[in-house]
């Protein structure tokens, strides 16, 4: 949306008309919902779709001609876009020489402006290596000399799936749907690992906010904190049993809560719960701001904004009423 010209551009097509959530990472923009995920690279105004699609594994025949030795050989590709990212492999792809000579691509994808990687491994080896690059726009390649490129290290891998909601954290980009929690390949946020890259919670998940030093997490038994950087080695301690209302996260500077409430000089996370506002610190520690003024039932979903208005600092969260559906509660709360 362009305030200045009141004017709006299209920018993606979704997969469905589910609610969409938002991060930064790096200076980009990313987006899903529960079909569709897509991202808006820093200082361009098209979104593109989250990872390059695997391509789907080409045909080998054998050809006489050529200089690899007798012997079993595995071959994949891998797609790589015009910003240099590579997708995943495809599924390896074994062939038999027995007499020696070249193996020959078919159906390979056609994609201007992309390239194909062809990595093959040794005669009867398991490591594949980069034997050739091409650009996606011939149907076939033979390979006809020994692989000396670099260790394909994008085999087993897939574009991060969509979710209900999104979130960065350590170089990592994390999505939750129902009550599965994945994450992205370290730096390459992109690329999903489906047979590690997922951690399962209770109920659906219903935010998550890093913090710097771990990430908090709703759920149905309450509200936890992982802390560490890496997901494989996060120690997960629960601290609150409040469920959080869906989507009713923020991450705030602490300048704007009173320092004795937040003594804490690095970005919080703040949700609404069944026992009003909380915030939640670096480290795991967290403080109910008004337990006393503030009570709402499970099951509600909302979106919550800061707002300052005639100089006072404002969380305002409007949220779906539990009763009748065209309405809804708007829980307005000071914060200093």
């Amino acid at each position: 949306y362009n305030a200045a010209l009141g004017t709006t551009t299209f920018l993606a097509q979704l997969n469905s008309p589910d609610p969409i959530t938002y991060t930064e990472y790096n200076g980009n923009l990313y987006f899903t919902n529960a079909t569709t995920m897509g991202w808006v690279p820093y200082g361009e105004d098209e979104a593109r779709m989250v990872g390059v699609p695997t391509p789907a594994a080409p045909t080998l025949t054998v050809q006489s001609a050529g200089g690899l030795i007798p012997g079993k050989y595995g071959v994949v590709i891998t797609m790589v876009d015009d910003r240099g990212e590579e997708s995943g492999a495809c599924a390896v792809q074994i062939v038999d020489l027995p007499e020696g000579g070249g193996i020959r691509l078919s159906g390979l994808p056609n994609q201007l402006g992309s390239t194909v990687f062809i990595y093959v491994t040794s005669a009867d080896g398991d490591q594949l290596r980069l034997v050739a690059s091409a650009p996606a726009v011939f149907p076939t390649y033979l390979i006809s000399d020994i692989a000396q490129g670099g260790v394909c290290d994008t085999q087993h891998l897939i574009p991060l799936p969509a979710g209900d909601l999104i979130c960065w954290h350590n170089g990592r980009l994390y999505t939750a749907k129902g009550g599965a929690l994945r994450f992205s390949e370290a730096l390459r946020p992109h690329l999903h690992d489906p047979a590690h890259g997922i951690m399962p919670f209770s109920g659906h998940i219903s935010f998550m906010e890093s913090v710097g030093d771990g990430i908090y997490i709703g759920d149905a038994r309450g509200v936890w904190f992982l802390d560490g950087n890496d997901p494989v080695k996060f120690q997960p301690k629960r601290v609150s049993s409040c469920r959080a209302v869906r989507r009713s996260s923020v991450v705030m500077p602490p300048e704007h809560f009173d320092k004795e409430t937040v003594p804490v000089d690095s970005p919080v996370a703040v949700w609404l719960s069944t026992s009003g506002y909380v915030v939640g610190m670096p480290g795991g520690a967290t403080v109910e701001l008004h337990p006393e003024r503030i009570k709402v039932p499970a099951g509600l979903s909302g979106r919550t904004a800061f707002l300052l208005r005639n100089g006072r600092k404002q969380l305002v969260t409007p949220v779906n009423s539990t009763s009748t559906a065209t309405f809804g509660t708007a829980v307005d709360a000071i914060i200093s």
